[in-house]
């Protein structure tokens, strides 16, 4: 029964649009969000980010593809998100450091906990590597 439901579950998991990006640390939802959260998984919300994950969007107000991280990345091209971040949603208990070069260089962005929003104006679409400070 157990084998059954795991397959199911990983079958759900593909139609909805779900694809691992390499690490248990981050996750990335492919695709762009349904005009209406009726009857499918949406991905354009910042409620879609569950309690104790980073998620970032590629388009303002938590709009288009997202990914999520608990350990960060040193270089979002591992993620197809470098570069790409425009709105973020911080849902773990410590701030956490966006840079906008790989590796945690650059320039650095503080997000608090619990916050949500677009990023600033000097870093949208510059994100490159972010963690837990």
């Amino acid at each position: 029964m157990k084998k059954l439901f795991a397959t199911i579950a990983a079958g759900a998991a593909l139609s909805a649009g779900v694809a691992f990006a390499g690490t248990a640390s981050a996750e990335t939802t492919a695709g762009t969000a349904p005009a209406s959260r009726e009857g499918g998984v949406s991905i354009t919300a910042y409620s879609d980010c569950p309690s104790g994950w980073f998620c970032a969007w590629e388009h303002a107000d938590a709009g288009g593809r997202m990914v999520r991280f608990q350990i960060g990345s040193a270089n979002l091209q591992g993620q197809n998100f470098n570069d790409q971040i425009s709105s973020v949603y911080n849902r773990t208990n410590r701030i956490w450091c966006t840079y906008t070069d790989a590796n945690y260089g650059g320039t650095l962005w503080r997000v608090s906990v619990g916050w949500r929003g677009n990023v600033p104006a000097h870093m949208n679409d510059r994100i490159s590597s972010l963690r837990p400070c």
